[in-house]
């Protein structure tokens, strides 16, 4: 059962409004995800921000697919578009080693804090290893320096689990 999808639109280009318009009419489009395929998150290019009000305005999504060094990009945009609901993907893919974040990840993580309209999506812990097979952690404790900046920072309200399914049975 497919209860919803996020397309691949790219904000800031020509033909966002007209393709927006015309997915936005399906029932299950929840909203895009940017971040790869050749598009960055660019808060300060006013097309990419246009478009990414366009998306607000039709209360759909965007999913964003950062690394570490990305996260004030991502609250920057927060600040500029507060009404739109920005899904930070696989924990901002952090290094996960079973000891203290890096502190740029923590500190972005931070960032996002007073950004009530960021949420962010638990998931490609085990890819964020390294590690695959039976190499990979299964301990949960593990994981838990990671989890316990994200929970600190963002609450049960904004904390999203969600697999990374096929990609994370390569590693666990």
């Amino acid at each position: 059962v497919i209860a919803g999808l996020g397309g691949h639109l790219k904000p800031g280009r020509p033909g966002f409004e007209h393709d927006l318009a015309r997915f936005a009419a399906q029932p299950l489009f929840r909203g895009i995800r940017t971040g790869l395929w050749g598009v960055t998150v660019a808060p300060e290019q006013p097309e990419f921000v246009r478009d990414l009000r366009r998306l607000a305005e039709r209360d759909l999504a965007l999913d964003v697919l950062v690394g570490p060094e990305q996260l004030h990009l991502v609250s920057s945009l927060a600040k500029a578009v507060p009404d739109l609901r920005i899904v930070v993907d696989h924990c901002a893919n952090v290094r996960v080693d079973g000891q203290s974040p890096p502190k740029v990840w923590v500190k972005g993580i931070r960032g996002l804090t007073h950004h009530g309209n960021v949420h962010m999506k638990v998931s490609g812990l085990v890819e964020g290893t390294g590690r695959t097979g039976q190499g990979t952690p299964a301990e949960p404790g593990f994981y838990r320096p990671v989890l316990d900046v994200i929970w600190g920072a963002l609450g049960e309200d904004r904390v999203i689990y969600g697999s990374n399914w096929p990609v994370s049975a390569r590693f666990a």
